[in-house]
């Protein structure tokens, strides 16, 4: 399982990231993670001068 501040990839985006928040939603986490690099990424929060906020599942990352 995943923790916070642990280093991820999240796996449909090929974008790398540390998880900065954990929620409970019903039975599942949701995991919110934040780009190591800047910029827009598609379904995620923030600009181009930004490091992009994700919310992902367990299934969506990987250990890295």
């Amino acid at each position: 399982m995943f923790k916070l501040f642990d280093k991820v990839r999240v796996k449909k985006k090929n974008i790398t990231g540390v998880v900065v928040d954990v929620t409970q939603q019903g039975e599942r986490q949701c995991f919110v993670v934040e780009a190591d690099n800047r910029g827009k990424i598609e379904g995620g929060i923030g600009g181009e001068s930004d490091y992009a906020i994700l919310d992902c599942m367990s299934e969506e990352l990987e250990h890295i």
